[in-house]
């Protein structure tokens, strides 16, 4: 019956906000009406409480820093993250030094992806507050991950100055039939790869000089962890903990998913997805029943590579910080490896410094993600 009431009254929030987005609800009612999108289930009165008091109002919410939100009681990543998300639509900033024409073709792009997303969303009834939810829903969701596809075209893609232009040879060369399948995959891969609706030439140029390789496989990955961050929870909350038993029935990410996301139809799907991406960059090998887990040592250029994408400007960086890196976890790397893996890039020059003395264990960088695809293109 609790639970019911619940529902009830946001449905009836909604059901306020969507008749007339301008009328003038709540702080509080505005944000249950937010967090009811990322928290499907359970009474939001406290944690709204919570909020308020914390930050004042919903200004003060957007603006928060997301690591200090994800602190708060209630609150996991992927709240945090849709408040960002709303943060960065309400406030976009645009790069200082930006041309302005470039800029509004990268908006005009990802506003086309976006449209084109809530396409390939079926049956879509003309409801708003349930197209939200849908919304909400895809950005959680996904059904196909498309890892080999991905590993094995980015080497063969060429050099544009556009994802408009990267996007159309993907769509003419990718391997399928169907006219609407080449325009969906084409999409998952864009958005997966260049998540910021940026071109990164970084990773094209890493991929050529690294194809059919383990290498590329993990950076592939990687990417694809920074754009569905479920992946990051779920390796972090499910894998890594029997990652010391060596494997995990398959049966056990569609019980997790399950117990965690009650509302989301599709289970199966997702959960096999999952396992395609961890599969088809062999992070975790698995078959029919299993996947096999084993913690692993990092292949140094991939290392190197997503070192310089998490640390993207020259300076000195704590080592525990790297050893608490949700991406550094995802690839499944034990933190024992990460400070020997330092130390060769800096005997490679990759590199200047690493310090450890007595508490104090820094590293320092000196290239961008481009400059060291650079440098390592004569290591093999």
């Amino acid at each position: 019956m609790e639970k019911k009431s619940h529902i009830s009254r946001r449905k009836l929030f909604r059901t306020q906000f969507f008749a007339n987005p301008e009328s003038q609800l709540s702080d509080e009612i505005k944000l249950e009406i937010l967090l009811s999108y990322s928290i499907p289930i359970g009474d939001l009165d406290n944690l709204v409480l919570t909020l308020i008091k914390k930050y004042r109002d919903i200004d003060g919410i957007l603006n928060a820093d997301y690591r200090e939100l994800c602190k708060i009681k209630g609150i996991k990543e992927n709240t945090a993250s849709l408040i960002k998300i709303v943060s960065q639509i309400k406030n976009p900033r645009i790069e200082q030094g930006s041309n302005q024409s470039t800029q509004q073709a990268r908006n005009d792009f990802q506003r086309r992806l976006y449209e084109e997303a809530q396409e390939q969303i079926p049956d879509a009834p003309p409801i708003v507050a349930e197209r939200m939810e849908r919304i909400q829903k895809e950005s959680l969701f996904f059904s196909k991950a498309l890892l080999k596809d991905t590993i094995k075209i980015l080497p063969t893609l060429p050099d544009v100055d556009n994802l408009e232009d990267l996007r159309q040879y993907l769509i003419d060369n990718l391997k399928y039939g169907s006219s609407s399948s080449r325009q969906r995959y084409s999409l998952y891969i864009i958005k997966r790869m260049f998540p910021d609706g940026v071109l990164d030439k970084s990773l094209l140029d890493f991929a050529r000089k690294f194809p059919n390789s383990q290498i590329l496989s993990d950076v592939v990955f990687y990417r694809f962890c920074k754009a569905e961050p479920i992946m990051i929870q779920i390796i972090s909350e499910l894998l890594l903990p029997m990652s010391a038993t060596g494997s995990l029935q398959r049966i056990h990410i569609n019980q997790y998913l399950s117990d965690r996301y009650p509302s989301i139809k599709g289970i199966k799907e997702w959960s096999i997805a999952i396992v395609e991406a961890l599969n088809g960059s062999k992070i975790a090998p698995a078959d029919k029943k299993k996947v096999y887990l084993s913690v692993r040592q990092p292949l140094i250029q991939s290392f190197a590579y997503i070192l310089h994408c998490e640390y993207p400007k020259p300076g000195v960086y704590s080592i525990e910080s790297l050893m608490k890196n949700p991406y550094c976890k995802a690839m499944f790397w034990t933190e024992e490896s990460l400070t020997p893996s330092l130390y060769e890039l800096r005997n490679m020059g990759i590199i200047p410094r690493v310090s450890e003395i007595d508490t104090v264990r820094q590293f320092t960088t000196k290239y961008s993600a481009s400059e060291i695809v650079d440098y390592l293109s004569g290591v093999q």
